[in-house]
């Protein structure tokens, strides 16, 4: 890097930077948190974002350049990516990436699925956010599914935190992770009323689950065969399926509390 080339100035030979993609870069290069929340707490639902306007609205493609480009990468901190109340357009698409950084998206709303099979993060948050689906063709069933958040193979450094108000609107897909923190879903909801709603069997989760306090599955939740450090804790949590069992969790292992 030269001490006259910034973040900024590297992404607009690849995009015509709106001015709320150029804020973000300027917060991710000093580390700061990116922050397109209104003052009224009304106006900050993700689920309405098609109400915000312009202002807020950043695309998944310029993300995605921001967390695999190696010249763009040099310029994260050890912060990370930080975004409270954006639109993110498009498909976030980091299949097999590795992010040896934070990423924090909290409040947002996303237009189409979340993908990160087989990617390396150090810390996902997706709090408080709304996942749209797209149909993506599952390897189980093999055909294509309404799919929210795509992380099979996911292999996170520290901690998971799907809560506080994420909401999925299709399947949330785990299966065979490997997170080394806890993964957090209180007050989150994810919703697939007519398959499964959350589907992470085998994964290892080294501290604890949280599918407490608020948290709603509308469909199927599949555990099964999963390796829990610590505690699971499904107390006040909310689970439905009308076509069969809410829960399955056979062949667990949980080396702490289960309640």
């Amino acid at each position: 890097m030269t001490a006259d080339k910034n973040l900024s100035k590297l992404a607009s030979t690849r995009f015509s930077l709106s001015e709320a993609e150029s804020r973000l870069l300027e917060q991710v290069e000093t580390g700061e948190v990116a922050n397109y929340l209104a003052e009224a707490a009304a106006q900050n639902d993700p689920s309405q974002a098609d109400a915000w306007d312009d202002s807020r609205q950043l695309r998944a493609t310029l993300l995605v350049w921001l967390c695999t480009d190696t010249e763009a990468s040099q310029f994260i901190t050890h912060r990370g990516i930080q975004i409270q109340g954006a639109k993110i357009v498009g498909s976030l698409d980091l299949q097999f990436a590795t992010l040896p950084f934070p990423l924090v998206c909290q409040q947002c709303a996303f237009t189409a699925a979340v993908r990160l099979e087989r990617a390396t993060v150090e810390f996902l948050d997706l709090s408080g956010s709304y996942l749209a689906d797209s149909a993506i063709k599952l390897p189980e069933v093999n055909q294509a599914m309404p799919t929210a958040l795509e992380a099979r193979g996911l292999k996170v450094e520290s901690d998971v935190f799907l809560r506080d108000g994420f909401h999925a609107t299709g399947y949330v897909m785990f299966w065979g992770a490997a997170i080394g923190g806890n993964l957090n879903c209180e007050q989150g909801q994810s919703e697939n009323a007519d398959g499964t709603a959350l589907f992470a069997p085998n994964i290892e989760v080294k501290g604890s689950m949280f599918l407490r306090d608020g948290f709603h599955a509308m469909g199927r939740v599949s555990l099964t065969g999963n390796s829990i450090g610590g505690d699971l804790d499904c107390y006040q949590g909310r689970f439905e399926h009308e076509g069969g069992d809410a829960l399955l969790a056979e062949h667990i292992k949980v080396l702490g509390q289960y309640c």
